[in-house]
């Protein structure tokens, strides 16, 4: 089976940034991505997802990543379900990053302003997440 998603958008919260019992970091932040069509009005229609990422690329996005930030992602879909404690059920389906990348400018240091540069001027690429537990849980340890 083929579990593949690519989406480039926009940061909707900070990266909150946890840490396990075991210690592996956990990143959790929202994004928005626009749609190619318009709804009736003529705006842009947005599609807002819930990203996990794990690992050095969580450590990665709670550096690099804030609110508002454009970036790449290249993960795969998971589905959650849960009972709430009112005893509802929940459920959502998010992105799993296992790669990500900023395609907003790093300030210039001192300035707070975006650099000159490349957006992809960050020193290379993300770190490498390593090997990925299909299995793993996001809330199970955290």
């Amino acid at each position: 089976m083929i579990n593949r998603v690519i989406v480039v958008g926009n940061l909707t919260r900070p990266v909150e940034l946890k840490y396990t019992p075991n210690g592996t970091a956990l990143a959790t932040f929202g994004v928005a991505v626009n749609d190619y069509r318009k709804d009736e009005t003529g705006a842009n229609i947005a599609h807002f997802f819930d990203v996990v990422t794990w690992d050095k690329q969580a450590e990665y996005a709670a550096t690099y990543l804030d609110k508002g930030f454009r970036v790449a992602l290249d993960g795969r879909l998971q589905y959650r379900s849960w009972q709430a404690q009112d005893g509802t059920k929940r459920s959502k389906v998010e992105i799993v990053a296992e790669r990500l990348d900023t395609l907003t400018p790093r300030p210039q240091e001192g300035t707070g302003q975006p650099s000159t540069g490349s957006p992809y001027d960050w020193g290379g690429n993300t770190p490498d997440a390593g090997p990925i537990d299909d299995h793993r849980d996001p809330f199970e340890d955290a």
